[in-house]
């Protein structure tokens, strides 16, 4: 990777294309470490559609400021952006996401906007994957990285076509720098550290859908209502592989060597991470007690 390459990524306004249960919550993150909060730009998931609205309504000086912007949007908010831009998104598995999508809606504390109609209708996954109940479950990444703009529609959108599908492939390699894999995050992170300049890329996971089976032990009717639900996207991610593998034979001999050394360096950041959260906990209810026995001595 040339240097000159480099410089010239970390000028541009980075949009991160973050597609749903595809470790996006946990590299969003680390991109609001590499960023003043003033000039960051974060589209709502709950509320895409207005979130958009409200970013393509700002004022273009203040477009202008703006370094990263981040969120669950199609392809194409560049086109608001008057400074020169950037994208990278994170692929991953189509059976894996809908997998991991379907049990991270089940659960009650997500308080995912499917929860309801899951419970109500005793969904399985088998069921889900083919209930055309949100665009993100019909090739939901081709979707966006096409540049279709209806995709916030819950119910009654269009089928994805073919031609979506190429659109999303010529998006893809004209307009991203970086395309990672969820499935290689370690290796992603090193290849963004590269292009963008980033520091302090050291993470705990977040968001992680959490008591899903494996994808081996998913039933054979499930697994075929997903593949027949999100054949575009199959497609589109062995495209994405294809890409990453070139950011990484560009990356030079010493990347397996940077992987290794980041893993083992993330890890002795977690226990740290996790040492200060405990403690921190530890003084919360040491402090909590003294109130209680305050409180009842007063009494």
């Amino acid at each position: 990777m040339a240097n000159s390459k480099k410089d010239t990524n970390k000028e541009r306004t980075v949009i991160f294309l973050h597609i749903p249960k595809a470790a996006g919550m946990t590299l969003s993150r680390i991109i609001e470490r590499q960023h003043r909060p003033t000039s960051i730009f974060t589209i709502s998931g709950i509320r895409a559609g207005i979130s958009i609205d409200d970013f393509k309504k700002l004022p273009e000086a203040r477009r202008r400021k703006i370094k990263a912007l981040k969120g669950h949007m199609w392809f194409g908010l560049h086109e608001f952006l008057p400074q020169p831009s950037t994208y990278m998104t994170m692929l991953r598995d189509p059976v894996d996401r809908i997998v991991s999508h379907y049990y991270f809606a089940l659960r009650r504390e997500s308080q995912h906007y499917l929860y309801r109609s899951i419970m109500s209708k005793h969904m399985t996954l088998a069921d889900y994957a083919s209930s055309e109940m949100s665009p993100e479950l019909s090739n939901g990444q081709t979707r966006l990285l096409s540049g279709v703009e209806n995709l916030n529609k819950l119910t009654g959108f269009e089928p994805c076509t073919p031609e979506m599908l190429e659109r999303a492939k010529k998006n893809l390699k004209e307009h991203f720098s970086v395309v990672g894999l969820s499935e290689r995050f370690d290796e992603t992170l090193i290849i963004l550290r590269k292009v963008f300049g980033w520091k302090n890329i050291y993470y705990n996971q977040r968001n992680v859908t959490r008591k899903r089976p494996r994808k081996e032990d998913v039933s054979e009717d499930a697994l075929s209502k997903i593949r027949k639900h999100n054949e575009l996207d199959i497609e589109l991610f062995e495209y994405g592989k294809k890409m990453f593998e070139e950011l990484v034979t560009e990356y030079g001999t010493s990347f397996d060597k940077d992987v290794e050394s980041f893993r083992s360096s993330n890890e002795f950041w977690g226990r740290i991470c996790r040492f200060s959260i405990s403690a921190s906990t530890h003084r919360m209810l040491r402090g909590a007690r003294v109130v209680r026995a305050r409180v009842r001595a007063r009494n």
